[in-house]
């Protein structure tokens, strides 16, 4: 799943938006709205904030498009956090696995993927929204990473993950199942709560 940027709304409490972005006072101090503090502001929707101040809505959309910019900048300095995180995971080989970090890679997956990428392309593991049950992997060889992605090298081959699927998948293992109906590679994850009948689609 590929994060993005709050958008903040005029439709939110005030209260959320002072709580969830916090140098969001300083908008709120230089367009002098006293509602940092102001115990209306747990419940009171921006927009009506606005509004008693008799704010043009040109005025309203210069508030709007500072908070998202306070959004924006927050969004890309938790990105930053997130990559180094990733960066700091190690890379270990045991008998039957590689782990990168909580993820497990068993061999015999790691084997499958390298014996299917002649291309040497890379190999890029996705959690994203899809299914009955909120959430599919995604496996698929790509030329180029997300630039929000962590590269990491397994002897020949690139695995690109995000900061996302890695949280939801930490403890998980990709496998190849054998089978003579349905062979192909797996991931149990222990963190899921949901399981569709496909077998593909998981919840949290």
């Amino acid at each position: 799943m590929e994060a993005k940027a709050t958008k903040i709304t005029k439709y939110w409490r005030i209260s959320r938006i002072l709580e969830e972005f916090p140098d969001s006072v300083e908008v709120f101090m230089e367009y002098d709205l006293d509602c940092v503090g102001c115990s209306a502001s747990s419940t009171e929707r921006l927009i009506d904030g606005l509004k008693s101040h008799d704010y043009s809505d040109q005025t309203i959309d210069e508030i709007m498009q500072r908070l998202n910019q306070i959004s924006d900048l927050q969004f890309q300095e938790s990105l930053k956090d997130q990559s180094k995180l990733l960066k700091e995971l190690k890379i270990q080989e045991s008998n039957e696995s590689f782990l990168i970090g909580d993820f497990e890679i068993h061999k015999s997956a790691f084997n499958a993927i390298i014996q299917s990428n002649k291309d040497k392309k890379i190999f890029e593991i996705k959690l994203q929204a899809s299914g009955c049950s909120g959430f599919e992997y995604q496996l698929n060889f790509v030329e180029n990473a997300n630039p929000n992605n962590q590269i990491f090298e397994i002897q020949d081959l690139k695995i690109s993950l995000d900061y996302y699927t890695y949280e939801k998948s930490k403890g998980a293992k990709l496998y190849f199942k054998q089978d003579l109906i349905d062979s192909g590679l797996r991931i149990e994850n222990p963190n899921q709560k949901t399981k569709c009948q496909c077998g593909k689609s998981i919840g949290f």
